[in-house]
């Protein structure tokens, strides 16, 4: 047995060993090498928790971290094999080693038995090797056996030693092999090298360890296929090799797969030496390329046939030398570094959901259902996000209630529930979350804010994230943003008629202020965008301070804001002055600061782009002057303002013709009437007989919807306008003049499009308040949502009074 094969075993000395590593380094600092834990809340934690056990039960009743991130952790300062036996079928034999009260007080099951060497999972490696717990090492050495240990979960260990002894002497279940983790693992680059990297490429078959000369552990990501079988017991056989043989996933093959391509790039010198190298000394790569001739040659049409020369290659001995690196002395702290590197790019491939997932997109509550059972929080939250993006859902609430979490997608502008999740599931779900966007996991008490991005079907998504704490727990909200998806033109917003052609005219003028106007998720910033997409010259700077940057336009200077460090919109204005731009966007008008530079701006002979917070148009005058701007400035320095909604498609894959009650269509007439005559474009969008339009809803879309667009009102300023305003007129008063003026409502603009078939008369009401007197929010909804089912199955008439006093049987009105 060779050196390298002792160090791997555990005897007396190595147990105090093991004791000394995990007394002198903390599996916090794992966790910050990570980036699942910030450091300065890693440093609170170890000065409340002064050894590795009580900050495990710390990460684990606060629900932090994961069981098996944390034993993940011990394998990593303990330098132990992580590995998975809750697939693997034990004998009986091997099982009676460790009674069966030992390893349930432990946390240990005995899974493989070869030369003496007895492999040993351990489930609670933070207690396993304290002074006092030493009886293993007793059971073993009275047994002449040496330990081997394997760090693994108590839940694998519990579920082995629950299963109980059934047929013959084997544990049934799915598979024969330990599941190894290998992503936490430092592998040596000479051992992958044996095997070519096209063959571990074709048939995901890698050498990762060496244990003695001619023994070696090998990971397999279909270990159970008749393909494998054959491939692993022809390499035994024709090199006289013991292969140790460990199932792992397919992401821990492609990491393999970078560790030697990355290596080869590394030592491609060293490796051209080596080709030119002697017969003799190259002996080892030409009995393992060999192999590959061998291996290709028993898949049916995959090489050449064996012939007596092949084998006799086979038969070669190889003769592997190691690097000893066993003088070479580091810190703790690079000890962790190094170890770590590995693990780190595992994170990074985390955030990639495609990978997570396994390369299936999730389409269905059922798919999310599935990853619940496989109890893995990443996948989970990987899963959550991928069913959103299917859905083209804008935001993902995750609502704790008292016995469930519920999730729900904004779908179109709609919330709907999706899926009821057991609410323990909740603090797990929102501290991955809060991992992804770098907060404060051991902060519950107040609201926190993050981002994190993602990657999906080779997009880049940005996650914005926010968690508010409710009487059940935390709710987190992510926003999602798909920079892939590019920037609309203001044709596709819903910019037609005289709209089109006011906005056209202003966005060319060479100063003043653009507004747009609405309520949070009204698309005002995506109207900015398109603006700015449309007026981007390469002789004009342009340069936007936003929060946060939403998407990127390429020639465009754009700032975040960071208020907590007093780069808010209004400093950034001032900065910005000094930059020489021509075009300026500012994301929003928060305060009065803001609201005077960017009016200041605008008369200095800038074109800024902004939005504010307001109902309608009209209102945005009189907020700006309630803000401290002086009137007379406002006038002078607004060109336009915009108000804006967004209402949902109609899905034109089922879009069909429908009816509506008589008196709606009055109210539909009187408001087409309305349209100044001097506003001729939109008139004109009026084509003959008024007709509505639904979607039946089909597979291709949402109850019929599919996407949004918007409906706008542009004022422009004129005479009248800006006197009422330096008046400090209210704000009906502003709109009736602006009317008059010949500008469209964005309830007519609603009522043109859903006359076009682009939206439904529902969608119009709902957004733009067509409500009666003394309606409520509440009644004016279940009115908009029953005018399509009134309109199929209007009632018949009321009889007419018969002249006789005979009772008439009465029909019941549909509110009843």
């Amino acid at each position: 047995m060779d050196s390298q094969k002792k160090n791997s075993l555990v005897s007396t000395s190595q147990f105090d060993g093991l004791w000394e590593a995990l007394s002198s380094q903390s599996i916090i600092d794992v966790f910050v090498v990570q980036g699942l834990i910030l450091p300065t809340d890693a440093e609170k934690i170890k000065e409340r928790y002064n050894n590795n056990l009580a900050i495990e039960r710390f990460l684990l009743s606060n629900k932090i971290l994961s069981r098996e991130a944390i034993n993940k952790a011990y394998s990593i300062i303990l330098k132990l094999p992580f590995v998975s036996i809750s697939n693997l079928a034990i004998p009986e034999k091997i099982l009676r080693i460790i009674p069966d009260r030992i390893g349930k007080k432990y946390l240990v099951v005995p899974f493989s038995l070869k030369n003496n060497v007895l492999n040993l999972a351990v489930g609670s490696p933070g207690e396993i090797f304290l002074p006092q717990n030493r009886g293993l090492e007793t059971i073993a050495r009275s047994k002449g056996l040496i330990l081997e240990l394997f760090v693994s979960t108590p839940n694998d260990i519990i579920g082995v030693l629950n299963r109980g002894i059934k047929k013959g002497d084997l544990l049934l279940s799915q598979g024969s092999l330990p599941v190894i983790f290998l992503r936490n693992r430092n592998i040596p680059l000479k051992c992958l090298q044996l095997l070519p990297l096209d063959f571990i490429k074709r048939y995901r078959i890698a050498i990762f360890e060496q244990v003695s000369e001619t023994e070696y552990r090998v990971a397999l990501e279909d270990p159970y296929s008749s393909k494998t079988k054959e491939i692993i017991e022809y390499l035994k056989k024709n090199n006289s090799l013991d292969l140790e043989e460990f199932s792992t996933s397919g992401s821990d093959i492609d990491y393999l797969i970078s560790l030697y391509s990355k290596g080869i790039g590394i030592e491609s010198k060293e490796l051209t030496e080596r080709r030119n190298l002697s017969q003799e000394k190259s002996e080892v790569g030409e009995a393992f390329n060999s192999l590959k001739e061998i291996v290709d040659s028993i898949v049916p049409g995959s090489g050449p046939e064996i012939t007596m020369e092949t084998e006799q290659k086979a038969m070669i001995k190889p003769k592997i030398q190691l690097e000893d690196n066993s003088n070479k002395k580091l810190t703790k702290a690079e000890e962790i570094q190094y170890e770590m590197n590995a693990t780190k790019r595992s994170e990074e491939e985390e955030r990639n959901i495609g990978k997570l997932l396994g390369g299936k997109d999730i389409k269905s509550v059922d798919d999310i259902k599935k990853i619940v059972a496989e109890n893995s929080i990443p996948k989970l939250v990987a899963g959550i996000i991928s069913f959103a993006l299917s859905l083209g859902s804008s935001d993902i609430h995750l609502e704790p209630e008292a016995k469930k979490l519920r999730v729900r997608y904004r779908v179109d502008g709609v919330l709907r529930d999706i899926i009821q999740l057991p609410a323990d599931l909740g603090p797990q779900i929102t501290s991955r979350i809060k991992i992804l966007g770098v907060m404060k996991l051991d902060e519950t008490r107040i609201p926190q804010d993050g981002r994190f991005s993602v990657n999906f079907q080779d997009r880049e998504i940005d996650v914005r994230l926010s968690v508010l704490p409710t009487v059940y727990g935390e709710k987190a909200v992510m926003r999602i943003l798909d920079k892939s998806q590019g920037i609309l033109s203001l044709e596709d917003l819903g910019f037609v008629g005289s709209a089109f052609r006011i906005m056209m005219e202003e966005i060319k003028k060479p100063y003043g202020v653009i507004l747009a106007t609405g309520p949070t998720g009204s698309g005002k910033s995506t109207t900015l965008y398109a603006i700015l997409n449309r007026i981007n010259q390469p002789g004009v700077n342009v340069v936007t301070l936003e929060d946060p940057v939403e998407y990127e336009v390429p020639g465009v200077n754009q700032c975040q804001i960071r208020p907590k460090i007093g780069f808010s919109f209004a400093e950034g204005l001032r900065s910005i002055l000094r930059q020489d731009p021509n075009i300026i966007m500012v994301g929003e008008i928060r305060d009065s600061d803001t609201a005077g530079m960017a009016t200041h701006a605008a008369l200095t002979g800038h074109l800024v782009l902004t939005t504010l917070h307001t109902n309608d148009a009209a209102s945005a005058l009189p907020r700006l002057i309630n803000m401290g701007v002086e009137a007379f400035l406002i006038t002078s320095s607004v060109n336009l303002i915009i108000a804006q909604r967004l209402v949902r498609r109609i899905c034109l894959k089922c879009r069909e013709k429908i009816q509506i009650p008589s008196a709606l269509k009055e109210q539909v007439e009187t408001e087409i009437k309305a349209i100044p005559k001097s506003n001729k474009e939109d008139i004109a969008r009026v084509k003959g007989e008024i007709q509505f339009y639904k979607g039946r809803g089909c597979k291709e879309c949402t109850e019929g919807y599919k996407g949004r667009l918007g409906v706008y009102e542009l004022l422009v300023m004129s005479d009248e306008v800006e006197s009422l305003a330096v008046g400090k007129r209210p704000a009906s008063e502003i709109k009736d003049a602006a009317i008059k003026s010949g500008m469209l409502t964005m309830k007519q603009d609603g009522i043109l499009k859903a006359l076009d078939g682009l939206t439904t008369i529902d969608e119009v009401l709902l957004t733009t308040g067509g409500i009666g007197e003394g309606e409520t929010i509440g009644s004016m909804i279940q009115k908009a949502q029953s005018i399509t089912s009134a309109a199929e199955k209007t009632p018949a008439p009321l009889p007419e009074e018969p002249k006789e006093n005979k009772p008439v049987k009465k029909i019941r009105p549909l509110n009843e």
